[in-house]
């Protein structure tokens, strides 16, 4: 039985997962369409453990954005790894991508209402250019 804060997740995720699909509908780009459906598909990877849960919606909400903005950017830009998704911190992204400084995102903020305690970013956390 998953807990309230895990079917949460699982609804936020199937959510942005359907606004992922939505959006890449509307590309063009035979080469984006494929690389974000690779990506889709890798995300929405089934799985019981609430940490990679919260990754997974970190991801999609990533993914989500650069599909609306129909440019990929990292780590979007390869495919995606074989096994588990690396650990996308939230401090890498925000500085990437703008997700939680804006108001006009279209996914909103990354917030601790959304990740909860459990999901911290590291201390050490740099952000690659």
């Amino acid at each position: 039985m998953n807990s309230p804060r895990a079917e949460t997740l699982d609804l936020e995720l199937n959510d942005t997962i359907n606004k992922i699909y939505n959006g890449c509908q509307k590309i063009n780009d035979k080469h984006l369409k494929i690389r974000i459906l690779q990506w889709l598909d890798k995300v929405r990877t089934p799985t019981h453990n609430f940490i990679w849960k919260q990754n997974s919606l970190l991801y999609a909400r990533v993914l989500l954005e650069m599909t609306l903005e129909k440019q990929l950017d990292k780590p979007f830009r390869g495919v995606p790894p074989d096994g588990p998704l690396p650990r996308l911190d939230k401090f890498d992204v925000q500085a990437s991508t703008g997700l939680a400084e804006t108001e006009t995102s279209s996914v909103g903020p990354i917030s601790q209402e959304t990740f909860g305690d459990d999901f911290e970013q590291e201390p050490d956390s740099k952000v690659e250019d």
